[in-house]
């Protein structure tokens, strides 16, 4: 597939909270794919939205921690830094895109990473040599 994919929180997220059972199930055979054949890539953002989500999901402090701390130890945390941010401004120029989303692809850009794995964004959009994947899309074009 990638060298190295950044996978957002909304995919994570499937994996703990969701009752829709076919998401759950993709969002699994993604991570399980991805721990075998490629680097997978977070920001801080995406743990951070996580445990959000956990916690008002009724998760405990403690399992949240846990699980915060399973998925950096899975991934290639990227750092936030000054040339993200810029980043993400040049995105939302260009793109239209929302100040948090464009964190995301910029995190991603600027970590090198050649997929994005993402529900909120348009599957197979394309920015630079970064291909953005929706997994949940049934069919491909």
């Amino acid at each position: 597939m990638f060298d190295k994919v950044f996978v957002d929180s909304n995919i994570l997220i499937y994996l703990f909270t969701s009752d829709d059972n076919e998401k759950k199930k993709i969002a699994g055979e993604v991570i399980d794919y991805l721990s075998e054949k490629a680097v997978i890539a977070v920001s801080l953002q995406v743990v951070n939205e996580v445990c959000s989500v956990l916690l008002k999901k009724g998760y405990t402090e403690a399992e949240v921690g846990l699980i915060a701390g399973h998925i950096m130890d899975i991934s290639d945390m990227c750092p936030y830094t000054e040339s993200v941010f810029h980043i993400a401004a040049d995105l939302r120029s260009r793109y239209s895109l929302s100040y948090w989303d464009s964190q995301i692809i910029a995190a991603a850009i600027n970590a090198e990473c050649r997929g994005l794995i993402s529900e909120d964004f348009q599957d197979g959009l394309k920015i630079g040599s970064m291909l953005i994947r929706n997994v949940f899309v049934r069919e491909r074009k």
